[in-house]
């Protein structure tokens, strides 16, 4: 079977886009974004460091290092038959996934832009995550506008198990995958849903093979005050961990703790008759992004 990779040139500018998603590399060098049309833009990412004179009242030095990035065009995927809803990377940001608004999951190769993998899915897809590492087994976490979830086979996109929402279903605005060690053999992937209610599946380790099409309950459920919930990820660091919660008009970072436990750490309000948020990401320890 041949493969066709489509090409597209531009000139010292890429195209003008809608985006209508963004997803950040693991290693954060490139930047994925998926518009209205279908296509997905490739971003390079290259930090700058700069300095400041300003004046310590304590010390007296009057010099401060500060970092900025730029994003440079590097390629555009075309592929996709609708609006692109989701991004995500795998771990080791040779494979990119995207949702289409059809209902479309494609796996592409990150480096050439080759789609390897297809299906279509039921439903209105809002969220992908990646679960797994290079010594587990890969998991695609698909999420929506719907009550339930589904986890693909990351190689294959073929259905693993599907995620149920007995207690109160409602639409899932957010989910995410939180191992909480590595040593125990659960996974917590936790929803947001439209109502607001917090739900945590536990779902075996990512090297335990899952029976064929299996399918899960949630494990708890309750009811939160985080609303109107667009997206939540997380920074993996086991003894630390965080959680970032994004809404139309705020962000919040929250901490992750036994028993379903999320202290808020910091929380900011974005006012604006402007924009509004979409979405965000940990950069490193100390540092957040968000984008409208």
């Amino acid at each position: 079977m041949s493969t066709v990779v489509p090409l597209v040139f531009w000139g010292n500018e890429p195209p003008s886009h809608h985006v209508t998603c963004v997803a950040i590399s693991p290693m954060g060098q490139e930047v994925a974004t998926g518009c209205s049309s279908g296509f997905i833009c490739l971003w390079s990412l290259s930090y700058r460091e700069f300095t400041r004179e300003s004046t310590d009242d304590l010390s007296g030095q009057k010099i401060s290092t500060m970092n900025n990035f730029q994003a440079h065009a590097k390629s555009i995927i075309v592929g996709a038959s609708e609006q692109i809803s989701a991004l995500c990377y795998s771990q080791d940001g040779t494979m990119l996934f995207s949702a289409s608004s059809n209902g479309e999951i494609i796996r592409w190769d990150s480096m050439d832009g080759a789609c390897t993998h297809q299906v279509i899915l039921e439903g209105t897809h809002s969220g992908l995550k990646y679960l797994g590492n290079p010594q587990t087994h890969h998991l695609l976490l698909v999420f929506g506008n719907y009550s339930k979830a589904y986890l693909l086979d990351a190689s294959t996109l073929d259905l693993a198990i599907i995620l149920n929402s007995d207690e109160q279903p409602n639409w899932i605005s957010a989910m995410l995958p939180i191992p909480l060690s590595l040593y125990q053999k659960e996974t917590h992937i936790l929803g947001i849903t439209a109502e607001p209610l917090i739900k945590i599946w536990d779902v075996p380790r990512l090297d335990i093979q899952f029976p064929e099409s299996d399918c899960k309950a949630e494990d708890k459920s309750r009811h939160t005050d985080l609303k109107n919930v667009l997206h939540v990820t997380h920074w993996p660091k086991l003894i630390a961990q965080r959680l970032l919660v994004v809404g139309a008009s705020y962000f919040k970072v929250l901490g992750v703790r036994a028993k379903s436990q999320l202290p808020e750490l910091c929380h900011v309000d974005c006012l604006s008759h402007v924009f509004s948020l979409s979405g965000g990401d940990f950069m490193d320890d100390t540092h957040i992004i968000v984008w409208s």
